[in-house]
């Protein structure tokens, strides 16, 4: 029997900005900017588990988004 998070998807792989999916994965021009700020990739892990501390229940891909974006930038402006 698989556990819960093994069956769970990342709602946020393979997908640009507006939800929509994308064909190409590649690193968009956000992920490959100077350490600025946080990069896609970094912003799409920290959505994940934010989707995964509400064991996929409800709620909105795009404020996980947003929070995880947010989280990261006030980290990152404390180093």
């Amino acid at each position: 029997m698989l556990d819960q998070r093994q069956t769970m998807r990342n709602p946020f792989a393979g997908r640009d900005l507006k939800g929509e999916s994308r064909s190409d994965t590649r690193p968009t021009a956000l992920a490959e900017r100077p350490a600025a700020g946080p990069t896609e990739v970094e912003i799409r892990e920290r959505a994940y588990e934010l989707y995964l501390r509400r064991q996929g229940g409800p709620g909105d891909p795009l404020s996980d988004w947003l929070s995880a974006e947010q989280q990261l930038q006030l980290r990152s402006s404390r180093e």
